[in-house]
């Protein structure tokens, strides 16, 4: 008698089932990966986005308060010709100024922070000065008195800021009183007493604003005012700074990754403050990125 040879059906029945669990297992590791690596692609890139926004902060946070006054008090001393409505530091009380998301200026946290800084010239001086309160400090090259006064462009206008300069060895700042490109002659004054290092540079004085609006940051020169975009894909950001304690500015930035899902996820954003607006979209994953300065001023 020939043998045939077959499966029988409870056998290719209890295959079925082996192979259903088996690609079954295959499937929820494959969706596993999947979510991970999607989850991990959206935090990276949100990450990304928050650490760019802060380094575009950086060069502002960094030379804030360089050679300017430290005090309330002694700000509206110096800068007094900036400050009151209209004119270009209105609302600003010190080097580092917060806002709310409306543009009022307050104290201790807020989603704008508004600075004042220094930037480097290319000139300097080479001997030391003391000057008391209003005196003017003339300076000629030809005497060895400053270096590279070619490389200033100052206005003579009180009222602009671009008349301004700091000393990073000073605590206030000089208003330009005459510059001579010819005659190679600097007078600056300043409302306070000052000391000017030998062999310090010269900086321009500068003043900015940051705020986060429409999903994108946003940064305003005062010497060229109008808000310019900066990076997009931020939420929103929130400041802390402490000018009677340890003067160190804190900022959060809270980015977005672009993907928008269908389920909605983070009921909370790690690193986010409590007290900051929280993001109004859950569909997407969000990233807190927080780095802090200290005012050296």
């Amino acid at each position: 008698m020939k043998r045939r040879y077959a499966f029988s059906l409870p056998e290719i029945l209890i295959s079925v089932v082996i192979l259903g669990l088996v690609m079954t297992s295959v499937m929820t590791l494959f969706s596993s990966v999947f979510t991970s690596y999607e989850f991990h692609q959206d935090i990276s890139e949100a990450k990304q986005r928050g650490q760019i926004a802060l380094a575009a902060m950086q060069p502002y946070a960094v030379n804030a308060g360089l050679g300017l006054p430290p005090s309330e008090s002694s700000f509206a001393t110096a800068f007094s010709p900036l400050l009151g409505t209209g004119r270009i530091l209105e609302n600003f009380s010190s080097s580092v100024q917060l806002a709310d998301s409306g543009g009022n200026a307050g104290d201790g946290e807020g989603e704008q922070v508004w600075l004042v800084f220094a930037v480097p010239s290319g000139a300097g001086v080479n001997f030391e000065y003391e000057l008391p309160a209003g005196t003017d400090a003339v300076m000629t090259e030809a005497d060895g008195q400053i270096e590279n006064i070619a490389s200033l462009f100052l206005s003579e206008t009180a009222t602009d800021i671009k008349s301004w300069v700091a000393f990073p060895g000073s605590t206030a700042p000089f208003r330009t009183i005459d510059l001579d490109q010819g005659a190679k002659s600097l007078v600056i004054r300043s409302a306070l007493a000052q000391t000017i290092c030998a062999f310090d540079e010269i900086h321009y004085v500068r003043a900015v604003k940051i705020r986060v609006n429409g999903m994108r940051l946003e940064i305003s020169h005062l010497d060229n005012p109008g808000w310019q975009p900066a990076v997009d894909g931020v939420e929103a950001m929130w400041c802390t700074f402490d000018p009677d304690g340890d003067r160190v500015l804190t900022v959060t930035v809270l980015a977005r990754a672009d993907t928008r899902h269908n389920e909605e996820f983070q009921g909370t954003v790690e690193g986010w403050p409590a007290a900051a607006p929280q993001p109004a979209d859950r569909h997407y994953r969000y990233a807190a990125v927080t780095r802090s300065w200290r005012i050296r001023n």
